[in-house]
């Protein structure tokens, strides 16, 4: 017998269109990511994070919205990472779970190069937040890796995405705005405390 989810259709990928995914520092970000890549029909089966109550708790708290309703995308989340096998060192996740076909790394910035490099060196998918490097020598590090082994590689980008992103980059390469002699910009970062 052949359960019709596995052959996917309209709005439902087929069982060979999913991967296998880890998330490492599923806390914070990684847990935004794993919301849309869960939207996406992806399997969540392995979580890294440090701090194991606090990546919880903060799933916990955004379950429900402002006005009490139920959180649907962040209710999956819940359920997935319930099901997916925990770990507090990302470097046991990669050691034990083979079948993990990609990982997204949404650790604190300085870790993230080398949690690259250790999952990509396995010949797993990576999907780093930015900053993806400290130095550029890491980031030549981690390109020559992803040219040895084969690996797809992405860095987060998200602001830079947007369509007003874009739009600003069609009007400057077709000209319309004339040469661009200065730029000037603001930042709200960091965001964190």
């Amino acid at each position: 017998m052949l359960f019709r989810s596995a052959l996917g259709g309209q709005g439902v990928p087929a069982a060979s269109d999913r991967l296998n995914l880890a998330i490492i520092g599923a806390g914070g970000r990684g847990a935004n990511v794993a919301t849309e890549l869960l939207t996406g029909g992806h399997n969540l089966v392995a979580l890294a994070d440090i701090d194991p109550a606090g990546m919880d708790a903060r799933i916990d708290r955004s379950t429900r919205t402002a006005n009490g309703q139920p959180n649907e995308p962040r209710v999956r989340l819940q359920q997935a990472y319930s099901r997916a096998a925990r770990f507090t060192d990302f470097r046991r996740l990669l050691e034990q779970r083979r079948d993990i076909d990609g990982v997204v790394i949404a650790t604190p910035d300085h870790t993230h190069a080398v949690i690259a490099q250790a999952a990509m060196e396995l010949g797993k998918h990576v999907y780093v937040e930015k900053p993806m490097t400290w130095s550029v020598s890491e980031a030549r590090l981690l390109r020559d890796i992803a040219k040895r082994t084969g690996v797809v590689t992405q860095m987060g980008n998200q602001g830079q995405s947007t369509n007003g992103a874009r739009l600003i980059n069609e009007w400057i390469q077709a000209g319309l705005i004339g040469n661009v002699r200065e730029v000037h910009l603001s930042t709200d970062r960091p965001i964190w405390p």
